[in-house]
């Protein structure tokens, strides 16, 4: 399989020095949040979101050789708080859970070609 260099040093940054991805993933909302509060989901608030991601992540980055992490309640509040090792691969999720499909494709048509 060939592929670009970019592409390549995309996936070093992602492991670790023997070249393993051992990522964690932490970019779960909706399952999360039943998770959290199984009889009301919808009673976790923002807040408690984030809060439980920021902790997760401050828990599981020392292990980890990569971040994957939602642009709701997690990446941005991680980079902010200084949880994201200089060390560490990171990754966002694009797409919100209830985008249509429709939005979805436009947004893929609109990506550059080898991005």
């Amino acid at each position: 399989m060939n592929i670009s260099v970019g592409k390549l040093r995309g996936l070093q940054q992602l492991a670790d020095s023997q070249g393993m991805m051992t990522m964690c993933a932490i970019d779960h909302r909706g399952a999360l949040k039943r998770a959290l509060n199984e009889k009301n989901p919808d009673a976790e608030s923002y807040q408690d979101m984030v809060d439980f991601k920021l902790d997760l992540c401050q828990a599981v980055s020392p292990f980890a050789s990569a971040i994957l992490l939602d642009p709701e309640y997690g990446a941005g509040q991680a980079i902010a708080a200084g949880l994201m090792p200089e060390l560490r691969g990171f990754l966002s999720a694009w797409k919100r859970p209830a985008m249509p499909e429709t939005v979805r494709l436009k947004l893929l048509s609109s990506c550059p070609a080898g991005a």
